[in-house]
């Protein structure tokens, strides 16, 4: 390494050899020894069968504020805190990520449909007639989303037609409301108040 050159901290990396798995190796029938391809569209409708809450993840680049719909996101790990955002190769947000080393995650009230409507179509996104605050990365934070996370980017990793960012979690808050829910291509509500569980129900 060059003398006084360092490593940028978000630089691809695949620490765990995960590149060749996630671009989609071809699987090879071990009966036929045919090549074996799932369809891209039955993994849409078998997939879309997992109900999530939705989210805007958001961002600042050259001094404008982006953002997104989202609902491949995830709490990756506890310690040290990071949560995974899926962003299409081709997208604008993708590049706008890549720069500005730093994003919002913003859990959508069943209030904010609109929103979410609104952030998942292409192009600029109009930011002034919402409510918000910019957090410590400088990402826009809505005011009344259920919650938020603020994160800076640590790793990208390859995944397919997608690209892996993982953020440290460095803010966050909640509020009081019901989450928007996605489901089976639609957007739903939870109609009764969900009981509260004593331990996590997963790992």
């Amino acid at each position: 390494m060059a003398a006084g050159h360092m490593p940028s901290p978000i630089a691809i990396a695949d620490p765990y050899g995960l590149q060749r798995a996630l671009r989609g190796s071809p699987f090879t029938n071990p009966t036929t020894g045919n090549i074996m391809a799932f369809d891209p569209m039955e993994q849409r409708r078998i997939m879309g069968h997992f109900a999530t809450g939705v989210t805007i993840v958001t961002t600042h680049y050259k001094g404008e504020l982006h953002g997104m719909t989202a609902n491949a996101v995830t709490s990756l790990s506890l310690e040290p805190p990071l949560v995974l955002v899926s962003v299409d190769c081709q997208a604008n947000m993708n590049t706008c990520l890549k720069a500005s080393e730093c994003f919002a995650v913003n859990i959508l009230t069943e209030d904010q449909e609109d929103l979410s409507t609104r952030f998942a179509k292409r192009g600029p996104k109009d930011f002034s007639d919402i409510d918000h605050r910019t957090a410590i990365t400088g990402s826009p934070v809505f005011n009344k989303a259920l919650a938020y996370v603020d994160c800076k980017v640590v790793h990208i990793l390859p995944g397919g037609d997608h690209d892996l960012f993982i953020g440290e979690i460095i803010a966050g808050d909640t509020a009081e409301g019901r989450p928007l829910m996605f489901y089976n291509g639609k957007y739903g509500r939870i109609e009764d108040s969900p009981q509260q569980a004593t331990e996590p129900p997963f790992a």
